[in-house]
């Protein structure tokens, strides 16, 4: 039992292996080994869960200053069993190796975490170019425009998977999902490496939206507006970027600042935008020209009826 506990069977070790060597996507797994591996990664996704304090800048100095005074302080004797055997190792020598351990993990942590943010980060800035080439197809095949689900005019916008007794679409997340329905982008693309509710498998067919707020990444401009939308380059606004901030779940979050940044980077204090022309920017304000992306125009709430102020306004809705 105590063996079944501890050790992964052939398969497992044998998928995981496999996983591994594709970056933990499961997608890229030969399919009678991607269920499993999606498993396999769902259950190594728990580990950017666990709480992971930070070890304080004064561990090291603390560290050796305790491997002084234990020197000091007869550390320096031989330890041993009652029966007078003595091993060929002193306190002192194991008090001077966990010290140099320590301060070693005291500086490889932030380290870590620096390199595992930056490594989010540059794979965030590929999927954007990867939702462009999905963007740039499907205005190839449709006369320039940009996916736009039927909706009514004037209706709320940030509700997701909802639509009105006529059928008319009350998610502006909608048209994002239009391009996975389509074959125009894989699903990993509008996943970010951070969105830790990101569903691990979609099934395309049969869903039009993401369920709901946590489910989503990246944030697409509010394409509730009349008429159609094309996908120009000589307009500057953004056309996706990093999850807006300020709504979620059919509210206006007022308690978050409406010049903050998006939270898919944390501590890194920015975001990604994606511009008409295909380039990717990494903006340490909410701000493009002078323009708010997370706001139409001038305000600085949102009720959820609002639309762009004009073809120029980056509004990153949902």
């Amino acid at each position: 039992m105590s063996e079944q506990l501890t050790q992964l069977s052939t398969e497992d070790q044998r998928v995981l292996d496999a996983l591994i060597g594709v970056g933990f996507d499961p997608a890229a797994l030969p399919e009678p080994d991607r269920e499993r591996g999606e498993k396999l990664a769902a259950v190594m996704g728990l580990l950017d869960h666990l709480p992971a304090p930070s070890p304080g800048d004064l561990l090291a100095e603390r560290t050796i200053a305790a491997a002084t005074r234990a020197r000091y302080h007869g550390a320096d004797a031989d330890f041993g069993s009652a029966g007078g055997w003595k091993p060929p190792v002193r306190l002192r020598d194991l008090v001077a190796v966990a010290a140099v351990l320590i301060v070693a993990i005291s500086i490889a942590i932030p380290s870590l975490d620096h390199s595992r943010a930056n490594s989010h980060k540059a794979t965030s800035q590929a999927n954007m170019l990867g939702a462009f080439t999905g963007l740039t197809q499907y205005a190839e095949a449709n006369d320039g425009r940009l996916p736009q689900v039927q909706f009514k005019p004037g209706s709320q916008w940030w509700h997701y998977n909802r639509v009105d007794a006529d059928g008319n679409a009350l998610s502006n997340s909608m048209n994002q999902f239009v391009l996975l329905r389509n074959g125009y982008a894989q699903p990993k693309v509008l996943i970010s490496p951070t969105n830790r509710y990101a569903p691990v498998r979609i099934n395309v067919v049969a869903k039009r939206d993401w369920d709901n707020a946590r489910e989503q990444s990246y944030s697409m401009q509010n394409l509730f507006v009349v008429g159609p939308v094309k996908l120009e380059a000589k307009h500057t606004a953004a056309v996706m970027g990093d999850k807006n901030p300020l709504v979620g779940d059919g509210k206006f979050n007022a308690h978050v600042a409406p010049d903050a940044n998006s939270a898919n980077h944390g501590d890194l204090g920015g975001q990604h935008v994606l511009l008409r022309d295909g380039r990717v920017l990494w903006i340490t304000t909410p701000y493009l020209n002078g323009d708010n992306i997370w706001t139409n125009g001038e305000n600085q709430t949102l009720e959820g009826h609002e639309q762009p102020a004009d073809e120029n306004d980056s509004f990153l809705a949902q």
